[in-house]
């Protein structure tokens, strides 16, 4: 449904005039699929409390525009290293920037799986939304279930289902221009 609905809004979107209406129409569209799925959740007894993540990636020319919920991550990469460029709205992410906790303590973490912010449920949602330069690197979007797996330097060398991967997996590569 999400898809969905980003994908008909960016197809029916005149392309963009300046950085500022990328960054209004991420915020707009992934608001507005919050309310549908928030309103599809509630119509049945057994989906209400139904969430998920998103994770958008605009290209345009040398920039990307990133915009995401939950944690659901975007990476750059290059043939040398692989950098995650969004921050994981969860408990666990929260704690470690408080310095609650170790970020080695935090991948194992009971409530790890705790999100502060997801798409569709009965909470207000702060899209996180930032610019970056790609300059040649390319992009990877991806669920829980690849980087949960593996740690970020194997992501790109080994299939995260053949490491005991135990959620969905879902993952895009954009490969960055030169």
């Amino acid at each position: 449904v999400v898809e969905e609905h980003v994908l008909t809004c960016f197809k029916a979107n005149p392309p963009f005039i300046d950085d500022d209406e990328v960054k209004n129409w991420l915020m707009d569209t992934v608001l507005e699929a919050h309310q549908i799925v928030k309103r599809m959740a509630n119509m049945q007894e057994d989906t209400k409390g139904m969430g998920t993540t998103v994770a958008i990636c605009v290209v345009s020319g040398n920039d990307a525009f990133l915009c995401h919920v939950g944690d659901s991550r975007i990476y750059l990469y290059d043939e040398e290293e692989i950098t995650q460029m969004t921050k994981d709205h969860t408990l666990v992410n929260e704690l470690i920037e408080r310095g609650a906790i170790t970020k080695e303590e935090g991948k194992n973490h009971r409530q790890k799986n705790v999100l502060m912010q997801a798409i569709g449920v009965e909470m207000d949602i702060v899209p996180s939304i930032q610019k970056v330069e790609l300059n040649g690197k390319n992009i990877l979007i991806c669920s829980d279930g690849l980087f949960n797996s593996l740690e970020d330097q194997k992501i790109l060398e080994e299939q995260a289902n053949e490491h005991g991967g135990r959620d969905n997996i879902a993952a895009v590569l954009i490969e960055g221009g030169r």
